[in-house]
Formats: C-alpha cells, sequence, structure tokens
C-alpha cells in the first residue's frame, strides 16, 4: 500500500503543481482588483471549500464502492474522509503555515457552517456511488478538477483570513498550498478508503493463482 501512495503522490504533482499555479495566479488577480475585499475572498473560500469537499466525497466513496459494496459504510467513510480531510488542507495547513508570519484567524466551517459543508458531503457520496464506472474512466479530469478546486480554497483561505497581501508572501505561499493540497489529496482519495477496504478483488484473484501454482 505504501508504494502505492508513493506512486499516487508522484502521479499528483504535476497536476497539483499546475492548480497550484492557477489557484495563486487567480487569488492575486481579485487582490489586486479588489485589494480591500477581505468579504469577497471569503466568499469565494465558502464557494470553493464545499465544492471540494464535494469532489473529495466523490472520490472517496468511488475508491471504496469499487472494491466494497457496503452503503452504510460507504457514507460514513466518505463523509468524513471528505470533511475531515478536506478541513485539514483547505484550512489546518494554511493557517499553521501562515502563524509564523502573520496574523491569521482559524475559521472552522464544520463548527461555523455546517450547513453547507455536510449537504455537498452528502452528495458527493451519493455521486460516488452512483458513478463510480465514470469516476474511474475520468480519472485524470476528476484528479485535475480536484487539485485545482482544493488550490483554489486553500489559496481564498489565506487571502480572506491572512493579513498580508498574497503577493508579499508569495514564495512561502506557494509552497504551503503546494503542500495543503498534495498529501491531503491523496490521503483522501487513495489512503484513507483503501485503509477499510482490505485486500481488493485483484488481490485475492492473484493469492489465488499463486496458491494454486504452488499446489500443482
Amino acid at each position: 500500500m505504501i508504494r502505492h501512495i508513493l506512486l499516487e503522490l508522484k502521479y499528483h504533482s504535476p497536476f497539483t503543481f499546475i492548480g497550484t499555479v492557477i489557484g495563486i495566479s487567480t487569488a492575486m488577480v481579485f487582490s489586486f482588483l479588489l485589494p480591500t475585499s477581505l468579504s469577497l475572498s471569503e466568499a469565494i473560500f465558502h464557494v470553493f471549500h464545499p465544492l471540494h469537499i464535494l469532489l473529495s466525497a466523490t472520490a472517496t466513496a468511488s475508491v471504496f464502492w469499487r472494491h466494497k459494496k457496503q452503503v452504510s459504510e460507504a457514507f460514513l467513510i466518505g463523509m468524513f474522509g471528505s470533511l475531515g480531510i478536506c478541513s485539514i488542507s483547505d484550512i489546518i495547513f494554511p493557517y499553521l503555515g501562515l502563524l509564523s508570519i502573520e496574523e491569521v484567524e482559524f475559521h472552522v466551517c464544520i463548527l461555523t457552517h455546517p450547513q453547507i459543508v455536510f449537504p455537498a458531503a452528502f452528495i458527493g457520496v451519493v455521486f460516488g456511488i452512483l458513478f463510480t464506472e465514470l469516476t474511474r474512466k475520468s480519472s485524470l479530469f476528476s484528479h485535475s478538477s480536484h487539485v485545482l478546486v482544493s488550490a483554489l480554497a486553500s489559496t481564498f483561505y489565506m487571502v480572506g483570513y491572512g493579513e498580508l497581501p498574497l503577493i508579499q508572501i508569495l514564495p512561502i505561499g506557494f509552497a504551503i498550498i503546494f503542500v495543503s493540497v498534495l498529501i491531503p489529496c491523496c490521503t483522501s482519495d487513495i489512503a484513507f478508503p483503501m485503509l477499510f477496504i482490505g485486500r481488493t478483488t485483484d488481490e485475492v484473484k492473484c493469492i489465488g493463482k499463486i496458491k494454486h501454482h504452488q499446489e500443482k
């Protein structure tokens, strides 16, 4: 499993880099056009954060459902994984990364706006179960969109709840967003659901073939 996760991290890195560049560039444009409108940045964050949760829940539930058809478990894993890990990606990592260089507000949407994040997670799980084959076939698009939305959510958290303009903290801001996107996204989509699946169907077949050859 560790080898698989490392391969996924390697696979995600280029998309994370591109998504981070696009996220920061978009935020810088908004900061330049509306430098005093922190409320707008907060509003944009509250669009991308629930969207990130929806995409994450879809991917997590889809990976689990592909190997294990248990509705109650799929909902628990999809919702818990997306709500918790997306909060780490969009809020906790940017917050901790900025603490050493500026004042930043700790704003957790699960506590302050549960009405916008829990429905997003629920809908995402439903999508993941219903469209498992579709999400598998369009994995490149889903990975790219997930990374981009995550980068935008992390970026607008930094802009909306931090004090310094993004242009002043650009190098460290880029590094914070890159880590915020890469590690939690892979954890949510791949590692977290795999922990509850056990041996996959392919692995069981492979073990069966090995035993069959050994008996011969």
